[in-house]
């Protein structure tokens, strides 16, 4: 093989071989083609001392094969690099040349724009519209950039986390609007004469090159103001009807103040009728001779009794209509206890049987007891009014407490005869009574207000075949 390597080479390395094999010596040589060295050594007739033949060796020369990998290497880096410059000139020669020819071809469309437009890398302008100028008071983009450099230059921060300020949560202003596309961006900027103008700020990026944007910025101060003074009407009228709502409240408690002004009356004249008797009787004793210090002591410590029950229901009037409204914690038990006590002798005395049923021990909520309180009580009213409109048989009003996972639970059922099924849907609704005249069609209106308003929780009402239930749901402490 190696002789046919040797053989197959070219006419002048052969005669090289035999010009150097002609002065009878050791001698080596390199073969271009095979990219190896050949050495050859002569063989000697020991008697005449003259060379009969040569032997040779082949040798790789793996140094000039690494050398010459090294050099292609070096070429083709070279070509490499060269190509990349190459290319990055022609992406910014393309770049400019591709935004003047935008701005050039559109530019009688660009300047008829309202809205101002630039092309911008976030810093450096490169391009802008008339309406730009105009605003900022500018001949020419090169007097701007003469005073600054970047539109966020001009931007106004009023502290108020409204508005683009240059850096926005570790990002600069237009790569925050990148990253953020789904918000609303505004930005307030002042013009030539120092009034503050709002913009809506929208940004887009070039495929052949995602460094440049195209800001464009709209002016939304006629907008935002009008929204402003929308929100401030807004305002007024929740202030409005919450004043309404106040007022209804307060005419609502009116209302059952004279209830409860009628039903304390009526509670306080048998204590006053018995206290009337026992003035009547010591007159009596003190006639017939029979009034001693005994005696004294017994019309003492009745009179004190009944007195004692007169001002305890006084008490209960003036602590139900309190007019204090904070928030407050409060024990549910407690609290439906003292509205149920204001009924107590009313409802006994018709024969409405009036229970508690406590479930769950200690339940607590939050809001204002004495609203609280006022629901219970007309709910209760209701009921019995329509046990006595419809003349039951073995009335009764139960009241159950107890708890539900996360919420308190209260259900006030009667047997009265239900509410009918047409008018269910519409009994929270403000002046809708099923009292006719003796209506006002306020109170369960203003009980879903405060229960479901003030108190965060909620307020129904069913049949269950006897009468009606009322669930009210609070959030449990």
């Amino acid at each position: 093989h190696r002789q046919a390597d040797l053989f197959n080479a070219s006419s002048a390395f052969k005669e090289e071989v035999s010009r150097k094999m002609a002065e009878g010596k050791m001698f080596s040589l390199y073969h271009e083609n095979g990219g190896s060295v050949f050495t050859f050594l002569p063989i000697s007739n020991p008697i005449t001392d003259k060379v009969v033949a040569y032997f040779f060796t082949e040798k790789k020369d793996h140094y000039l094969i690494r050398q010459t990998w090294i050099f292609y290497f070096v070429i083709l880096s070279g070509v490499l690099l060269v190509g990349l410059a190459l290319l990055f000139i022609y992406r910014e020669l393309l770049s400019k040349v591709s935004f003047r020819q935008l701005m050039e071809k559109n530019r009688a469309i660009l300047d008829a724009q309202e809205t101002i437009i630039l092309l911008t890398n976030g810093e450096d302008i490169r391009e802008v519209n008339r309406a730009f100028l105009k605003f900022t008071g500018f001949g020419t983009l090169a007097d701007f950039k003469s005073t600054y450099r970047c539109i966020c230059d001009l931007f106004v921060d009023d502290h108020s986390g409204h508005y683009l300020r240059k850096e926005e949560e570790g990002l600069k202003w237009d790569k925050y609007c990148l990253a953020h596309p789904e918000r609303t961006h505004l930005a307030k900027i002042k013009d030539i004469w120092g009034k503050e103008h709002i913009f809506s700020v929208h940004i887009d990026t070039f495929n052949y090159d995602s460094n440049m944007e195209l800001v464009t910025l709209s002016d939304v101060t006629e907008s935002v103001s009008y929204q402003q003074k929308l929100e401030a009407e807004v305002q007024k009228a929740v202030a409005e009807v919450k004043r309404q709502q106040e007022a209804l409240l307060s005419s609502e408690r009116k209302a059952a103040m004279g209830e409860m002004i009628g039903i304390i009356a009526h509670q306080l004249k048998q204590p006053l009728n018995v206290i009337a008797l026992i003035a009547q009787d010591m007159a009596e004793s003190y006639r017939y001779g029979e009034l001693d210090s005994k005696r004294i002591d017994e019309f003492e410590a009745d009179v004190l009794e009944r007195v004692g029950f007169m001002a305890g229901s006084i008490d209960d009037l003036r602590n139900f209509f309190n007019p204090n409204k904070r928030p407050s914690r409060f024990a549910l038990h407690g609290a439906v206890d003292k509205a149920l006590e204001i009924l107590h002798t009313q409802l006994s005395g018709k024969g409405i049987d009036l229970q508690t049923k406590v479930e769950t021990d200690h339940l607590e909520v939050a809001g204002y007891v004495n609203d609280f309180q006022q629901v219970i009580l007309n709910i209760v009213a209701n009921a019995r009014d329509a046990i006595m409109t419809n003349n039951i048989e073995h009335p009764y009003i139960h009241v159950i407490l107890g708890r539900e996972e996360n919420e308190a639970v209260i259900r006030i059922k009667d047997n009265g005869g239900g509410i009918p099924m047409e008018v269910l849907p519409q009994i929270f609704d403000y002046y809708f009574s099923t009292k006719g005249e003796e209506g006002t069609g306020i109170g369960l209106h203003l009980a879903r207000m405060i229960i479901e308003g003030n108190m965060n929780g909620t307020i129904t009402a069913y049949n269950d075949g006897k009468g009606a239930v009322f669930e009210i749901r609070l959030p449990a402490l």
